[in-house]
């Protein structure tokens, strides 16, 4: 088997990545509670920088406070969280790896007794292994949590991470607008269940869905 594609260059929109392999996104709960970066977390990521990935992911950041999975998880929808993320980013950037930020809401996949919200999906249907009816979003509670993924994005880009990943798996929100199991609307976003997503995407000047999302200046 010949592996020397692995070690060439690639290009993902304008962005460069030194080589083809990729540290995926995981979750460490590392992070303050209120979704701060620790020195725990920059720690980690600076050794993992050094081990050569061209592509690395940080762990999934939630764009809303009633978006965060667990106690622990990083946040980027506030403005303080950009100074914190800045050196994260930067660190990973020195030893040679792209950072790239991935960006969720947990929608159904949390407990309003950890985020201190109501939890919000697509449709009234609990998530059985959390086991809480959620509240039916309705448009504005859907522009509002799209806004709050644009407005992630953008400050993801002012922190220094140069691809951004939105993270549709798992059942968190974006995968429960896609799941036909989880999704029971009888609006657009029902009719259609790739709108929340598509809309997310374009809002955020995203050229393809294809790939890692980048942005536009």
């Amino acid at each position: 088997m010949n592996l020397n594609k692995v070690i060439e260059q690639i290009k993902i929109s304008n962005i460069v990545i030194p080589n083809r392999i990729v540290f995926p996104a995981f979750q460490t709960n590392f992070a303050t509670p209120n979704g701060f970066v620790t020195e725990r977390l920059t720690r980690m990521y600076e050794k993992i920088s050094k081990w050569g990935s061209g592509l690395i992911i940080t762990g999934c950041m939630a764009v809303s406070d009633d978006g965060v999975s667990n106690t622990n998880c990083l946040r980027i929808n506030k403005d303080e969280h950009i100074e914190p993320l800045r050196e994260l980013f930067s660190i990973i950037k020195q030893n040679g790896a792209v950072p790239t930020a991935q960006l969720f809401h947990a929608g159904r996949q949390t407990l309003s007794v950890m985020t201190g919200h109501p939890v919000v999906a697509p449709s009234p249907i609990p998530c059985p292994v959390m086991n809480e009816t959620p509240e039916e979003l309705d448009e504005a509670g859907i522009k509002r949590i799209q806004d709050d993924f644009v407005n992630a994005a953008i400050r993801a880009k002012k922190a220094g991470a140069e691809l951004i990943e939105l993270h549709g798996a798992f059942g968190y929100l974006i995968g429960g607008f896609l799941s036909p199991y989880s999704n029971k609307r009888t609006d657009k976003y029902g009719t259609d269940k790739t709108l929340f997503f598509t809309e997310v995407k374009r809002c955020a000047g995203t050229p393809n869905c294809s790939r890692a999302a980048g942005y536009n200046d």
